[in-house]
């Protein structure tokens, strides 16, 4: 039989079970991302475009400047808007075509931030451009979100909850701004980093341990079917399992963010190099041969890192599968341009890719 073969046989009942929970479990709907028409979208007038009177005028004035001494010292530009509504749409949309359309930062740089409040849905967002995004990471944002402004906007102060949102949008663009290691409503990074750590096993290691002994076991054509029903969620396990392990051991620090910088490259090449050590192992292919011909197999195989034990020969119940497929649908976005040149403030150009956070209060 040639080790390239395609079986029909598949994995044993209890492996093709729990594949299937892991892809119940993980498996959501996608919704496609919200046009926002231009008309919508509300003219730059300046740093701070209050159209839903939630700010004092001196509040407008003081973010100004403050806004207008970043710009001329680091070139990057923060814009503030409130609004009424969001008439239906959601503000991570909203919040993108207004940055866009408003072209926050330079195209040189994308070192754009824009800060959006809907006064009537009680929601918030920060949007970072591309360049911005090493200084304002989205973890950053969401902690601003969540310490700075939403603690004043329950108590329904506003104008200080901008301003020391702004405050601290400004001190991480210029790198002194040290978020909490908890808020009122949050959980310490750790903790949250221990939950992606054991999700990222569960929906990461494991898929990807069962997809290589089954491959081992029943030949490439397993792990094609493997793919077939589990798509992404291996891959997206592992991105979750290294970020939450970065997250363990470092809390919030840069170290953290290059655990999944690096560790998911690196499983990856792992995991194609067992999958060659699998498929090219004359000691697995003799043992295949064995079980497909019903000799009892004593021994244990180690392949790689991977130690294959006798008990995974045995015999049991398979399944069979004719095959399928499925496509997965994309969607793209553009951006279109607006500048303005009232009250001394307009975009330069910058473009933004949803980097940021949301919350509400």
């Amino acid at each position: 039989m040639s080790r390239l073969s395609l079986p029909m046989r598949f994995v044993s009942l209890r492996h093709f079970a729990l594949l299937f929970a892991l892809l119940f479990v993980a498996g959501t709907s996608s919704v496609a991302a919200q046009s926002v028409p231009e008309e919508s979208i509300p003219e730059l007038t300046g740093r701070v475009v209050d159209s839903a009177d939630m700010l004092a005028p001196t509040t407008e004035q003081v973010i100004t400047r403050q806004l207008k001494q970043l710009e001329d010292s680091t070139g990057n530009q923060v814009a503030v808007l409130t609004v009424e509504s969001l008439d239906g749409y959601a503000i991570e949309d909203y919040s993108l075509a207004v940055a866009r359309a408003w072209q926050l930062g330079t195209s040189d740089f994308d070192n754009g931030v824009l800060i959006t409040v809907a006064k009537q849905e009680r929601r918030m967002r920060i949007e970072v451009g591309f360049g911005l995004e090493g200084q304002l990471p989205d973890a950053t944002a969401d902690r601003i979100i969540r310490h700075e402004m939403r603690p004043r906007f329950r108590d329904g102060d506003f104008d200080t909850g901008v301003r020391a949102g702004v405050t601290a949008v400004v001190q991480s663009i210029e790198g002194t701004y040290e978020p909490p290691e908890t808020t009122s409503d949050g959980v310490p990074p750790r903790v949250g980093g221990l939950f992606a750590l054991i999700l990222g096993a569960v929906f990461g290691v494991l898929p990807a341990y069962l997809l290589l002994t089954g491959t081992a076991k029943n030949g490439l054509g397993c792990m094609l079917i493997g793919i077939l029903f589990l798509g992404f969620i291996p891959l997206v396990g592992t991105v979750a399992f290294f970020s939450g392990l970065g997250l363990v051991l470092f809390g919030e620090s840069v170290f953290a963010f290059l655990f999944p910088l690096i560790g998911v490259p690196v499983a990856l090449i792992a995991f194609i190099w067992h999958l060659v050590l699998i498929l090219r192992s004359d000691d697995v292919q003799e043992m295949r041969d064995k079980f497909q011909e019903g000799e009892t197999i004593k021994r244990d195989l180690k392949v790689g890192w991977l130690h294959l034990p006798a008990s995974m020969w045995t015999k049991s119940t398979v399944v069979t599968s004719s095959g399928g497929g499925f496509s997965s649908g994309g969607f793209s976005s553009g951006g279109g341009g607006f500048s303005s040149s009232v009250g001394g403030f307009s975009g330069g150009g910058g473009s933004f890719g949803g980097g940021g956070a949301s919350g509400s209060w």
